[in-house]
């Protein structure tokens, strides 16, 4: 009989036991639905972004500096000691390069689908952007949020949409296609001032590569959102941005990848009269987003996938900033190569005339020089070899000024946005 008591009582204990856990894991359910409810249910709409993204765009005329002016700003002075006035020894041909995506293998969690972020749109801060078109100065202004902005670096980190393709992987969060969606309305919204569609693609394209170069400290790309907040990025970042844009305008859009000079690069691909390519039967021109340069420049890009963004029925035919400029420009830095070998002949035949000075007794190399003939036995030899090095300095002078007009005028092409 004791026996049996202390059996039952020992069922009572363990009953309790499992009670008490039962109670703990219905409140850990609870909170965890709780959690998810207050994530998924009441978190900020996307569509809300669209309304508190006030962006502005407004442009004032501007004009662009002199030739002569120009010339005094960047030709170099001209060296005033011994006989080597005139000569420019650091003259470069400054080609800009183009820059790369990292070959990224993100860390992978389990959750973005139907994610809501909770967004405080009462303290706003605004990124601003200036840049030039034609004869107008452009600023656009927009505004931005922490919240957003500390979501979207860390969702680039999440397993949800990097499983595939990892660049589509960045047009797959609503939050950020609904802040491109507002940025395109506020550039769509130059219609209202009468520039077409192709005008408006060209100044957008104009807009995404002054946005300054920079990588993300991580090594990663950046959603639209980082981009715009930091107000830097890299190729990927910013065509990210402008083919958002371009989708909008309803043009048929592509990001390509490909390697580029040892380096791997992408560049916006947009369905056009006189294209780069043909892909897919349709003539595709490239858009360059690292560094200011006419749509449809010519790139030696090596591709390796066409990511295909949207569909569209518009075909970019150029206005102020296609295929036409581009040409133009390249036969400009032809001219220019032209000169700089030039140069280089007329600068070693200088060098080859100084050394012969150099070897009579007129003229003391690495100090002051005299030039009475008085007190030079070779006085006939040195003014001899003087005057054919002043004439080839009479040549080398205006080369150099021609050459460095070849690249006012690209810059006065580039709307003063180099």
């Amino acid at each position: 009989m004791a026996n049996n008591q202390l059996h039952f009582k020992d069922d009572r204990s363990n009953k309790g036991i499992l009670i008490f856990l039962l109670a703990i894991i219905s409140i850990i359910v609870i909170i965890g639905l709780f959690s998810y409810v207050k994530n998924v249910s009441f978190g900020t709409d996307p569509s809300e972004v669209l309304n508190y993204t006030n962006g502005e765009i407004s442009s004032v005329s501007k004009t662009y500096m002199p030739l002569e002016e120009y010339l005094d700003v960047v030709m170099p002075e001209p060296e005033v000691a011994g006989v080597s006035y005139g000569i420019n020894t650091s003259l470069k041909l400054q080609i800009p390069k183009l820059d790369f995506v990292y070959d990224y293998e993100p860390d992978y969690y389990d959750y973005c689908e139907g994610k809501k972020l909770e967004i405080n749109f009462t303290n706003p801060k605004y990124s601003e952007f200036k840049f030039n078109y034609k004869d107008k100065a452009f600023t656009y202004k927009v505004d931005v949020y922490n919240d957003l902005y500390y979501f979207s670096r860390d969702l680039k980190e999440q397993d949800c949409y990097f499983g595939g393709n990892y660049g589509a992987g960045f047009f797959e969060d609503p939050y950020n296609n609904k802040f491109v969606e507002s940025m395109a309305k506020d550039f769509i919204s130059l219609r209202n001032e009468g520039y077409s569609d192709d005008e408006i693609l060209e100044i957008a394209t104009v807009f995404i590569q002054t946005i300054t170069y920079g990588t993300d400290v991580s090594e990663l790309n950046r959603y639209a959102y980082e981009t715009i907040y930091e107000k830097e990025g890299n190729c990927f970042d910013k065509s990210i941005i402008l083919a958002g844009i371009t989708k909008e305008l309803g043009y048929e859009t592509y990001i390509i990848f490909g390697d580029m000079e040892y380096q791997y690069h992408s560049v916006v691909g947009i369905v056009c009269e006189d294209g780069n390519i043909n892909y897919d039967g349709k003539e595709i021109c490239f858009i360059e987003t690292t560094t200011p340069y006419p749509i449809g420049f010519d790139s030696d890009i090596e591709i390796d996938e066409y990511l295909e963004i949207s569909q569209g029925d518009k075909i970019f035919r150029g206005v102020n900033y296609g295929k036409q400029l581009s040409n133009q420009i390249n036969s400009k830095v032809e001219n220019a190569e032209r000169i700089l070998l030039e140069s280089d002949e007329m600068y070693y035949e200088l060098l080859d005339l100084e050394e012969q000075m150099c070897e009579t007794d007129c003229l003391s190399c690495g100090g002051d020089y005299v030039i009475d003939s008085i007190y030079c036995d070779d006085a006939y030899k040195y003014n001899r070899i003087v005057g054919d090095y002043n004439r080839i300095i009479e040549d080398y002078n205006p080369l150099i000024e021609d050459y460095y007009e070849v690249f006012y005028e690209i810059d006065k092409f580039l709307f003063d946005n180099y």
